[in-house]
């Protein structure tokens, strides 16, 4: 994966993912974001645009701010992870870039 549109959101409402970029997305494709000492929170209304863009929304509503890192795994397994920058921001942010 190369890149997530916004960079970050604020926690105090769900975050639509207009483009997360990346190659070799598959129709059915699922998304979650990870962060460790938190449960995962997995995506909905995931749309596979095409093979280098996937669209989704996150109920990001009250999660931990700081990084976050994005997986994409494909409907045969494959996935792939863009992980987040270390940070020590107090905002009300989540995976920053």
């Amino acid at each position: 994966m190369t890149g997530i549109t916004p960079a970050f959101a604020n926690n105090d409402a769900p975050a639509h993912i207009s483009d997360l970029s990346g190659s070799n997305f598959r129709s059915g494709a699922t998304v979650k974001l990870h962060k460790t000492g938190q449960t995962d929170l997995d995506a909905t209304s995931v749309t596979v645009v095409s093979p280098a863009r996937i669209t989704c929304d996150l109920d990001i509503t009250g999660a931990a701010t700081g990084s976050w890192d994005v997986t994409v795994t494909n409907d045969d397994a494959s996935h792939a992870t863009l992980a987040t920058p270390s940070t020590s921001s107090t905002r009300r942010r989540c995976w920053p870039a």
